[in-house]
């Protein structure tokens, strides 16, 4: 019966003609729609996507070799570099 619900969905056309052309009472369809759609709420998954923000890392090298990475408070570390 779910796969009558799927050809009348298909056909577009209205309920009433659709279970008369087909041999099946208008009450029995819309019980059979009430039921597949049922069945749609309780298979369906919601997604939810969760965007990680691209990170911002500076990296500091100093003219004897020495590498600082951070991605920190960006105006701390320009405070803390003047202060030399």
């Amino acid at each position: 019966m779910l796969n009558l619900v799927n050809l009348w969905r298909a056909s577009g056309r209205p309920k009433k003609e659709f279970s008369a052309a087909n041999s099946i009472s208008i009450h029995k369809l819309n019980y059979w729609i009430d039921l597949s759609n049922k069945q749609k709420k309780s298979n369906s998954f919601i997604e939810i996507s969760r965007e990680i923000p691209p990170s911002k890392t500076l990296d500091i090298i100093y003219p004897n070799g020495v590498k600082i990475s951070t991605n920190g408070d960006f105006s701390l570390i320009k405070k803390l570099i003047h202060l030399f």
